[in-house]
């Protein structure tokens, strides 16, 4: 097992939702002219809730999940109405938005032609430096990507093949189970962040010929 597949540590930030705010307001319609105090409370802000999960042994797919925040409850409103609860603390996945994905084509070109202006250097270090040019090349011509999932996955936002994975690792090399690499990639997709492909690249180098 590759030892960058354990990770037994990790530090998230969590916050939990405000409650909504009530609201000041008196019944008026056309049957009560003066009527009594009518505002509603505000609604309760979101949950941070911690699970263990005993099919997990590593903590390898939070790795890039760096801020669990829980939203705001809604605010109140009149008739004596509770603002709406917020249950959930999931996030929007911030890869499936047009911005996210041209940044990640974006970030693949700019690290292959780094590469192609450093290429001499990359010939020695490289242990297969052919196949690792071939990737360059490749991600170069939005053939593939330089950090793509672990399992394919029909409720993640699609992306194209990648040299390495979430874990940093190429797919032939990770040995976590199936749970992990989902919970893996979902993460990743969640908090998608161009930085966070540039760390993966930067870890993984001595795979990028694989």
């Amino acid at each position: 097992m590759e030892k960058s597949n354990f990770v037994d540590q990790i530090r998230v930030f969590c916050k939990s939702g405000h409650g909504g705010a009530g609201i000041k307001h008196f019944r008026r319609d056309k049957l009560t002219a003066m009527g009594g105090p009518d505002g509603g409370d505000g609604g309760r802000g979101g949950h941070i809730i911690l699970k263990g999960n005993s099919n997990l042994w590593t903590l390898l797919h939070l790795r890039y999940y760096k801020n669990v925040l829980a939203e705001n409850g809604e605010k109140g409103s009149d008739n004596n109405k509770t603002g709406g609860k917020f249950i959930s603390a999931d996030k929007k996945v911030k890869l499936s938005l047009p911005i996210s994905k041209r940044n990640k084509n974006f970030i693949d070109v700019l690290i292959s032609l780094c590469f192609v202006i450093t290429f001499p250097i990359h010939l020695f270090l490289q242990k297969k430096p052919i196949r690792f040019f071939r990737n360059v090349f490749d991600i170069l011509f939005l053939n593939k990507t330089w950090v793509g999932y672990s399992l394919p996955d029909i409720e993640l936002p699609r992306i194209k093949e990648g040299v390495l994975t979430t874990t940093g690792l190429p797919p032939a090399l990770n040995t976590l189970p199936p749970e992990s690499l989902r919970a893996s990639d979902k993460w990743y997709a969640i908090d998608y962040d161009v930085w966070e492909d540039m760390g993966i690249v930067w870890r993984g180098y001595r795979f990028l010929g694989s």
